[in-house]
């Protein structure tokens, strides 16, 4: 009891000096002592001794010890100032050994509840043996996830047909990237394989849809000279995630938030990307025109970040009647707003949710984790004659992995529509 509060205090100490993202340590307390209680229950009950006892204890207790390792590591070095490998690495293991012990965990409060309904310790030594092969099999799986999905991209090409793709915008491409977040690049090989696959595909135009980096700037720094070969006829466009903003890392003055803004615009504009900050731009072929309208980062709570979005002020310029494609970052704002727009808004391109890192696409069956909790959350939608398509992400956040998601090159093929459907209208 006495090394159970010693740990509580020792955690919520340790909050005062790290950064907002390691704060909720009240949190960890709470795994803390549940832990103690499930594995004094179990040996309670199963009388464990010798080397099963080891073994047992080994597998339950070590994710705990390595978040204990990591939160001490963060008081003296904050997260975000680690190196990409060292980011990688720890919290690949964390991950997968905290799956790995949650599964453990369940198979263990399982066979204690049957233990007070059925008298059979074969039964008990069943379930056990069982969840601790799980276990492995889970925490592989898990451990394995960021250099298997995460290391080359998948190219979805989807077809955008509309009355509002202008006759000589018909097969017009464009490539959307998403979501780069460049903390977790340990190096550029994704980049790289990312890049000549857009060189194969020969785009008119580039959109990122925001979130190039997750805390400061100066992630983008390596990797510039891969990023110049990221051209297209049309130009490349882009507009700010909530991550680009700065607001993820602690910052010791305003005048270091205020520099990593300038770098991070220095760096776009070396690269000779176009950022969209509630501003537009005409894409012109064959005399007909299409607008691209790009907005700040849109929310509809209370955030740590900016959520200025405006598409009234992003479509000051643009005729009413000109058809246009929105990029912004979040497809809140879609779901909230743009899809109930009277203007041609016919394609609207977001990122952000990330499908939560875990689903597969087959063909064109698509599913991705986060569709359980979120009416849009990755792939294309289609409401009141205008398009969602909501890009699953390059880079990852939060964990350094992909299961069954592979990292995402988006594929977009306009296709006019309008003088098919006169035909048929005239018949």
């Amino acid at each position: 009891m006495l090394i159970a509060v010693a740990t509580i205090l020792l955690f919520n100490v340790a909050a005062l000096f790290l950064p907002p993202n390691f704060r909720g340590l009240a949190f960890y307390s709470v795994i803390f002592l549940f832990d103690c209680a499930i594995s004094a229950a179990f040996f309670f009950v199963m009388k464990w001794k010798g080397t099963k006892r080891i073994i047992f204890l080994f597998l339950f207790w070590t994710p705990f010890s390595l978040l204990c390792i990591i939160v001490l590591c963060a008081i003296f070095i904050p997260f975000p100032d680690w190196s990409a490998l060292a980011k990688v690495i720890s919290v690949t293991f964390l991950f997968a050994l905290f799956i790995a012990h949650a599964v453990l965990s369940l198979f263990i409060l399982i066979t204690l509840l049957l233990r007070l309904i059925i008298n059979k310790k074969w039964l008990y030594n069943a379930l056990i043996y069982t969840g601790m092969a799980i276990t492995v099999f889970v925490f592989s799986v898990c451990a394995a996830a960021p250099f298997t999905w995460t290391i080359s991209p998948n190219v979805v090409r989807i077809d955008i047909p509309s009355e509002e793709v202008p006759r000589h915008f018909n097969d017009y491409k464009i490539v959307q990237l998403s979501d780069l977040h460049f903390d977790f690049f340990a190096d550029d090989k994704l980049l790289q394989k990312t890049i000549d696959s857009i060189e194969k595909i020969k785009p008119d135009v580039v959109m990122i849809t925001g979130d190039v980096v997750t805390y400061q700037a100066d992630e983008m720094k390596p990797f510039l000279p891969v990023l110049e070969r990221l051209t297209a006829p049309n130009g490349v466009y882009c507009v700010m995630g909530n991550h680009d903003y700065g607001t993820y890392y602690q910052w010791k003055t305003e005048k270091e938030s205020t520099e990593n803004d300038a770098r991070l615009l220095q760096y776009f504009d070396q690269l000779g990307w176009r950022l969209l900050r509630n501003e537009s731009y005409f894409l012109i072929r064959g005399g007909d025109s299409i607008a691209i309208a790009g907005t700040e980062n849109k929310c509809f709570h209370e955030a740590h970040y900016p959520c200025e979005g405006d598409i009234d002020l992003a479509l000051q310029n643009v005729p009413k009647s000109c058809p246009t494609i929105v990029m912004t970052h979040n497809p809140v704002y879609w779901e909230h707003e743009l899809r109930y727009s009277e203007r041609p808004l016919f394609l609207t391109l977001s990122g952000h949710t990330h499908g939560l890192q875990i689903g597969y696409r087959i063909k064109n069956r698509y599913w991705t984790l986060s569709r359980t909790i979120n009416n849009y959350s990755a792939g294309l939608y289609h409401e009141n004659d205008k398009h969602l398509y909501i890009n699953s992400g390059l880079g990852t956040v939060g964990f350094p992995f992909r299961i069954g998601l592979k990292p995402e090159i988006t594929v977009i093929r306009l296709r006019y529509t309008f003088g098919k459907k006169q035909e048929w209208f005239f018949l």
